[in-house]
């Protein structure tokens, strides 16, 4: 039995940074004020490492190496530059070699 792989639209895309965006204002805000900033660094890192997964996930839809995530590493707008690239990308199916 094949499995078959849903493919990772750009309307996911945005779906997943939108809500986690979300989660990640009202953790910070939640968590800082009654745990602590120290525990809202921890819930921030464990996010980044979503937001990284996520981009990896789309590019790979894309037809793109994951490393190319790595681009959240430049400092200041390495981010922002990830987080534009993967989501204008088009999907490519064809000859896919991560799907």
């Amino acid at each position: 039995m094949e499995l078959k792989k849903i493919p990772y639209t750009i309307k996911n895309y945005w779906i997943n940074v939108g809500v986690s965006f979300l989660i990640a204002t009202v953790a910070n805000l939640l968590v800082g004020l009654v745990l602590g900033s120290e525990i809202a660094r921890y819930v921030y890192l464990l996010l980044m490492i979503y937001w990284i997964l996520i981009e990896i996930r789309r590019f790979h839809d894309a037809n793109k190496s994951g490393w190319l995530a790595l681009i959240n590493l430049i400092p200041g707008v390495g981010t922002f530059a990830a987080l534009i690239i993967a989501g204008v990308m088009k999907s490519n199916y064809e000859n896919n070699r991560w799907i």
